[in-house]
């Protein structure tokens, strides 16, 4: 009985010092850069439904070529009889211009501006809450993966229930941003 204790505890401590040998293992803890394989990447690729038609649903209002419809510019269409006015109209009409010109003051221009700031930079940043899941797909679609992964950060702030979904599409796409920079 006595033999046995050592030999139990000298294979404890064996199994212990593999143990931590495998957790103190230096290269454990040193980074190396994910090479993904094709097969991988085309996986990744596929989760994330990047060649893959988004798929619209009843809430959505409009779909994409409705939207483009809708904001699409159409011609005026003119007749003659609209453009043409009678000559004592057309002269009632640039006397009247002439007297406007006339009568009203000159304004004197103002001095050169110091600082011309920057009137557009208040439309040229992209509203946050405009912000949705399909918006964050078609980044993907064009592979402009910078943009799609702001795109869940944003939505998985708006959204805190889906943020695990969120965080995973964030993984996906970057491991995608990163094999690219590779190639």
């Amino acid at each position: 009985v006595t033999s046995e204790k050592p030999l139990q505890l000298e294979k404890q401590l064996k199994s212990e010092l593999q143990k931590a040998e495998a957790i103190l293992d230096p290269e454990l803890f040193s980074k190396k850069p994910d090479v993904l394989s094709q097969k991988e990447v085309n996986t990744i690729e596929m989760s994330l439904g990047v060649d893959a038609p988004l798929a619209f649903k009843k809430e959505d209002r409009h779909s994409f070529g409705q939207w483009l419809s809708l904001t699409s510019a159409k011609p005026i269409i003119r007749t003659e009889e609209e453009s043409e006015l009678p000559e004592d109209s057309k002269k009632k009409h640039f006397d009247m211009i002439d007297k406007f010109l006339a009568d009203t003051p000159k304004l004197a221009p103002k001095g050169t501006l110091e600082k011309n700031p920057n009137l557009a930079k208040q439309f040229t940043k992209g509203s946050d809450s405009l912000m949705t899941e399909t918006l964050a797909k078609v980044y993907v679609q064009q592979k402009n993966y910078k943009k799609a992964i702001q795109a869940y950060e944003i939505l998985s702030l708006k959204n805190p229930e889906k943020s695990g979904f969120f965080a995973d599409q964030i993984r996906a796409i970057q491991l995608l941003l990163d094999q690219n920079k590779e190639k």
